[in-house]
């Protein structure tokens, strides 16, 4: 890490006085892991909102607005994000050189989801760009606002988070166990690979166990 600063001091227009210090204090934060993702953080101070979700050693890591507006539970961590965060899509593109930046780091393959790997090449842009630098700063700063804001929202005045209506199984309340979860998703979801659909699969595997067990 001080090896890091060092080599973008030298290199980049970042450290010559004119970057803004509270952008410079945001990406600081990333670098050092210590922006409030659930990755690290694990919805501690939502945790009465959502009842038995923070009980699985998944869903208490996962990212609330995937889930509850794409059925999709995935890691939400950093790279999470910045790189793929359907949540995060219109403010990628009203920051056109983070934009450009992120769709050359994108160098997903096969895989499909963004890494840590991704993160750590964007950063490796930043050490020498600085309207880049400038461009992450005010991603972060406005992520973490709009992110606050809409968990504001969801998990109203204490109340308990409300699922949406097309869940057959209220995952605040009937979380998956670790066993339930598809074997490949289990091995890499501190990676970032993210279940698609799991609230109707986890559905679907909830029926075949009623109908197995009246059989």
């Amino acid at each position: 890490m001080r090896n890091f600063w060092k080599k973008t001091e030298k290199k980049s227009a970042i450290f010559n006085g004119n970057f803004e210090i509270r952008q410079l204090h945001l990406v600081a934060l990333l670098m050092l892991g210590e922006l409030p993702v659930n990755r690290t953080r694990a919805y501690f101070t939502r945790r009465t909102h959502l009842r038995k979700f923070c009980t699985s050693q998944f869903c208490k890591r996962a990212c609330l607005h995937c889930l509850m507006t794409g059925d999709t539970l995935v890691l939400d961590s950093e790279w999470h994000w910045i790189f793929d965060c359907t949540h995060f899509d219109e403010l990628r593109f009203k920051l056109p050189v983070l934009d450009r930046a992120i769709r050359e780091c994108r160098n997903y393959g096969d895989r499909g989801f963004a890494t840590v790997d991704n993160l750590v090449s964007l950063l490796k842009k930043v050490q020498t760009q600085y309207c880049l630098g400038v461009s992450l700063g005010s991603f972060i700063r406005q992520a973490i606002s709009a992110r606050e804001s809409w968990m504001s929202e969801v998990c109203a005045r204490g109340r308990p988070c409300k699922p949406p209506e097309h869940w057959a199984r209220n995952l605040f309340i009937d979380p998956p166990s670790d066993e339930e979860f598809p074997a490949e998703v289990a091995e890499n979801f501190d990676d970032g690979q993210p279940w698609h659909n799991a609230p109707d699969e986890l559905s679907c595997g909830e029926l075949w166990r009623a109908l197995d067990e009246n059989m």
